[in-house]
């Protein structure tokens, strides 16, 4: 019986693998959830005015539509994640970054890509919460990956590194696991460090 179990769930975990792979091809731009956990919502097309729709929400001061995230569900570009207390949700992006977004978190996702399917840009833009990526080591092109905070703004750089942000204290806590990553306060005068 054990042996059935564990030859199942790493079938699960393989076919998950795969889906996300070859579906990971098919991103243009945005990002491809591969795992959502507890209540996650995605709020994109934001409007400046509500067209009454019962699907929108009020966040920011613009109009977003709210759909529930779902597994192997691509989000564009600019959409925000919004986790709740007990929200989970991991993200592949379309040159294999992958993103964890803790609980309690929102984050704008926005990726820019080049006319030969490269990333050009990858920026988190925190408005609070906690979230941990693993970007891969750069291509011979430099590709531009920043996570912004109204505190900080991270430079990535290859790395495996988790931050969290808590506006209310204006305090960004970031730990880098592996590689490197230069975060500069948003403060005039005040100089960047280089984290390894």
């Amino acid at each position: 019986m054990k042996i059935n179990k564990i030859s199942i769930y790493f079938t699960i975990q393989f076919a998950i693998y795969m889906m996300a792979f070859v579906t990971k091809a098919e991103l243009t731009s945005g990002a491809l959830i591969t795992m959502t956990q507890g209540d996650v919502q995605i709020f994109s097309q934001p409007k400046a005015k509500s067209i009454g729709d019962r699907s929108e929400v009020l966040y920011q001061n613009q109009y977003w539509k709210s759909t529930k995230a779902r597994f192997g569900e691509k989000i564009q570009s600019g959409s925000v994640v919004h986790t709740g207390t007990d929200g989970k949700l991991r993200l592949i992006l379309p040159n294999s970054d992958v993103i964890n977004i803790g609980p309690s978190s929102s984050i704008v996702v926005s990726v820019e890509m080049e006319a030969a399917g490269k990333t050009k840009s990858v920026d988190l833009d925190a408005l609070y919460g906690k979230w941990r990526a693993v970007a891969q080591k750069e291509e011979k092109e430099k590709k531009n990956f920043k996570v912004k905070t109204s505190a900080a703004v991270m430079g990535v750089r290859g790395t495996d590194f988790s931050t969290s942000f808590n506006p209310a204290e204006g305090r960004v806590n970031l730990s880098v696991l592996r590689g490197e990553v230069e975060m500069k306060p948003t403060q005039a005068k005040v100089e960047s460090v280089q984290v390894k």
